[in-house]
């Protein structure tokens, strides 16, 4: 009789243990407000997701809303930074890990071929909102040794080495469904046969 009960409770107790590492959909949603963009390289936008803990999880959307920006005309240019030239995506940080896919995908959070007028001047813009959707069926994971990152970027070199623009407003987000542990699924595995070998 108390081996059967000790066998129900370490069942009760492994189910419970295999649920706590079952699937979850997390998002990251950070205020972009204030972060500079530039021709140089991609910048981060303070929001993602890495290490082992999300090993095989599966990005599931993306996107930004509410955005604004001043767009300059830097010193030095012969020509200002348009508003369309700005990039806001998701990047795999880590390009050549083993683990995860490389990608980088954007939206342009405006669409006005256009810019200051003066050098040293700005435009602001409004209005950028843009949502991938559901996205899990491109099968891009983050993977133990990558990592998703949201960021920006502009599509043209101005020369002058200074930001393009920079964000006055906005929310940017990205969304991912982690995988259970295999262990976990292994531990409720043998929680279902020791509850059907009571039951024989």
């Amino acid at each position: 009789m108390n081996s059967r009960l000790t066998l129900t409770a370490a069942g009760i107790a492994t189910v419970a243990m295999a649920g706590a590492a079952a699937a979850e959909t997390l998002t990251v949603s950070v205020d972009i407000a204030g972060i500079g963009y530039n021709a140089s390289g991609f910048t981060s936008l303070g929001g993602g997701f890495s290490g082992a803990e999300y090993a095989d999880a599966l990005i599931v959307s993306w996107g930004f809303s509410n955005v604004s920006a001043d767009v300059y005309f830097n010193e030095g240019s012969g020509y200002s930074n348009w508003a369309s030239e700005a990039r806001i995506g998701i990047l795999d940080f880590s390009v050549g890990d083993t683990a995860g896919d490389v990608y980088w995908t954007y939206a342009n959070p405006f669409t006005a071929n256009s810019g200051a007028s003066t050098p040293g001047t700005y435009v602001n813009y409004t209005g950028g909102n843009f949502s991938s959707g559901d996205i899990s069926s491109n099968g891009w994971t983050i993977g133990s040794e990558g990592d998703v990152e949201l960021v920006a970027t502009t599509s043209w070199n101005d020369g002058t080495g200074l930001d393009a623009g920079v964000f006055t407003s906005g929310t940017a987000w990205v969304t991912i469904e982690t995988i259970p542990a295999p262990g976990a699924l292994a531990l409720l595995g043998l929680a279902g046969l020791a509850g059907g070998r009571r039951r024989r």
